[in-house]
């Protein structure tokens, strides 16, 4: 469904990889990783909660930009995939599209869209053992609508801890989200 907009995003990304790796190629990792954050993922990550990629090889494809990125300041000779990451204070790239989805959710229904978009979601109003934002599954008889934002995030953001989802803006709930994710937050 999305394959020609993931290929089409990919591509547009790895040109402008290529041109960063020719003018900054074997430079210090910390470079890299602000020239990756500043040009690269903004292309991949472009209105991510919309599009979502469903098989497995779209994924990939996106991861793929990732990887080779990371490569760059390390030449032949370079640390596995996981430690390349750690090493320039990235995440993978599902997790970051994870992340997105999350935002995109606690903006909706804390209403810091500017727009109404109460019909995006529906809460669940009956038992409501943590948090007061709990969504409730929708029904879907499609693939597409299977991969809906609000059918994506129905796990996770019902495993969410209270003060992450009441956090009092997009901020602090970026934060709280981060440390909750990477295992930090009591």
């Amino acid at each position: 469904m999305w394959r020609s907009h993931i290929v089409r995003v990919t591509n547009k990304a790895k040109k402008s990889l290529y041109l960063i790796q020719k003018c900054f190629n074997r430079c210090h990792f910390q470079t890299l990783t602000s020239l990756y954050k500043t040009y690269i993922r903004p292309i991949l990550e472009f209105a991510g909660p919309v599009w979502h990629p469903i098989f497995v090889q779209d994924a990939d494809l996106l991861e793929q930009v990732q990887r080779r990125a990371t490569r760059i300041p390390f030449g032949i000779i370079r640390p596995d995939y996981q430690t390349r990451l750690a090493m320039m204070g990235l995440e993978t790239f599902s997790s970051r599209r994870m992340r997105g989805d999350m935002l995109t959710t606690f903006r909706a229904l804390k209403g810091f869209f500017g727009v109404d978009m109460s019909g995006l979601f529906s809460l669940n109003r009956g038992n409501l053992r943590g948090h007061g934002y709990k969504l409730s599954r929708e029904r879907f008889f499609t693939r597409s609508r299977e991969n809906f934002l609000s059918n994506r995030v129905f796990r996770v953001w019902n495993m969410l801890p209270h003060s992450v989802v009441n956090a009092p803006s997009v901020n602090s709930f970026k934060n709280r989200w981060d440390a909750w994710s990477s295992g930090r937050y009591l």
